[in-house]
């Protein structure tokens, strides 16, 4: 079982807001390190991600732990 959650932004997209020299992005290092802390799986299998000018889409699918 586990629970999958969808975020979507219709920004410029990840490549537009990491040129931006004034702007520190911690968001998917700080996803990673919890996801790390409570499962076993590879973050690579957790965490889906596309990005175009047109916007974001980050799926993460999370497992419940019994």
């Amino acid at each position: 079982d586990y629970i999958k959650c969808v975020v979507t932004d219709n920004g410029g997209g990840i490549k537009k807001s990491t040129n931006t020299p004034q702007h520190t992005s911690k968001a998917m290092s700080i996803i990673k390190e919890r996801l790390n802390l409570v499962n076993k799986t590879p973050i690579q299998e957790l965490i889906h991600i596309e990005s175009s000018k047109q916007g974001t889409k980050i799926t993460l699918t999370i497992p419940i732990l019994s």
